[in-house]
């Protein structure tokens, strides 16, 4: 993906996304129990789903989340970058979302990691759109 091809990127928890901030974005296992397509979120039936972004249940109890996590994003990111490129942005941006269950604020949460990987490896600045203390859900 190229500086020129790349939509902006957001990230932020299902329960603050709203469709203005972009394509909504699903890195988590977990799904939200929305009905699609619900033209607050999508058109489509299903959310866009990027699973090599979406961190493995054994890691959520591991003393060392953060390096499992960190590694199995760079293992796959040469597909995390076609995938991501493969996604119409709307509004311009691809919104990463989470849901997420056991985390208790943006700073315990995956995405924090994803963007801080993807902005590294793009060179851009990823911001997190959710200011809420329990920003996961």
């Amino acid at each position: 993906m190229t500086a020129s091809t790349r939509p902006q990127i957001v990230t932020c928890s299902w329960s603050a996304y709203r469709r203005q901030f972009g394509t909504a974005v699903r890195i988590s296992l977990g799904v939200p129990r929305v009905k699609l397509p619900d033209p607050r979120y999508t058109d489509r039936a299903h959310y866009i789903y990027v699973a090599e972004l979406a961190p493995r249940r054994a890691y959520w109890d591991a003393p060392d989340f953060d390096e499992r996590y960190l590694a199995q994003v760079a293992q796959f990111a040469d597909d995390i970058d076609v995938k991501l490129s493969a996604i119409e942005p709307e509004n311009g941006a691809l919104c990463l979302l989470c849901w997420e269950k056991q985390i208790t604020g943006p700073e315990q949460c995956h995405r924090r990691l994803a963007a801080g990987f993807l902005a590294e490896r793009y060179g851009v600045d990823i911001p997190e759109l959710d200011a809420a203390p329990g920003g996961c859900t």
